[in-house]
């Protein structure tokens, strides 16, 4: 099968192929005896990777922003109904 309908979705690794668990960020860089990245090998601010990371970050803090959001409008609606309840209770009996 070749063309776009033989390739997995983005994201998804390949049908038959079990996900990478604990791949290290950047593969093939060299590591000190500690087990961190050498100095030399450290990402700089015009690394590409760094730059999307940083960006998928900010799409993550502006998701949980936008679902905070919702989750106070949640209560106060639920705090209307329970308000419009008690009211219909006390004077209407």
């Amino acid at each position: 099968m070749t063309g776009p309908a033989a390739q997995p979705p983005a994201g998804r690794p390949p049908a038959g192929r079990p996900a990478a668990v604990g791949v290290p960020a950047a593969v093939g860089v060299p590591l000190s005896a500690a087990g961190e990245p050498a100095a030399a090998s450290l990402s700089t601010a015009n690394d590409p990777a760094e730059a999307a990371a940083r960006e998928f970050d900010q799409e993550i803090r502006s998701a949980v922003r936008y679902e905070k959001g919702l989750a106070v409008k949640a209560v106060i609606a639920l705090a209307i109904v329970a308000l419009v309840i008690l009211l219909r209770l006390l004077f209407l009996g």
